[in-house]
């Protein structure tokens, strides 16, 4: 009898030995959240305004703040009065407080008459959010989204005009794209 109870007793054991102290186990958690859509929208277009060249053989810099200010950087162009510049004006819905990056694609203003002047580029772009600038990484401007779910971003940038540039109207589009981070 002690036969056979012995070997029932040992392959009962053996599973206990094989888990050894050498493992262990933990129960973990699985999560997951659902964020809205984001929707953007332009509200106010960059602009530049009505620049006068007051010196053709000076080229400059007109500058629009994030504010809508318009400044002309050089002796040889003046900002006029015609026409107000203002700052590119973004709004987006989506989710509250989460973190967005926002990228610019490149930014060219083309003479709108054949036969005007070359193409003037725009840069160093400066992105607020409630009055915070935020600073490029890679190109990608990071913020967080307001705890309304409607966030506002303003873009202000520089314009070069390049010495002896023709008179006219110029104009371009580019891209803007805003994502969750």
């Amino acid at each position: 009898m002690q036969r056979k109870l012995f070997l029932p007793l040992a392959l009962a054991v053996l599973p206990l030995a094989a888990a050894g102290p050498d493992s262990s186990s933990a129960t973990a958690n699985v999560t997951a959240t659902l964020l809205q859509p984001m929707n953007l929208s332009v509200l106010h277009d960059l602009a530049f305004g009505e620049i006068i060249i007051t010196d053709a053989t000076v080229g400059g810099t007109v500058t629009v703040a994030p504010t809508g200010t318009v400044t002309a950087n050089s002796t040889g162009l003046a900002v006029g009065s015609g026409h107000p510049g203002g700052a590119l004006q973004l709004s987006f819905t989506s989710s509250p407080n989460v973190a967005y990056g926002l990228t610019v694609g490149e930014i060219l203003l083309d003479p709108v008459a054949k036969g005007g002047g070359a193409s003037m580029a725009v840069s160093n772009l400066q992105v607020t959010q409630n009055g915070t600038l935020l600073v490029p990484s890679a190109g990608v401007y990071a913020g967080t989204t307001d705890a309304s779910s409607t966030t506002v971003v303003l873009v202000g940038a520089d314009m070069t005009v390049p010495a002896s540039q023709q008179p006219g109207a110029y104009a371009g589009k580019f891209q803007v794209t805003v994502t969750y981070q």
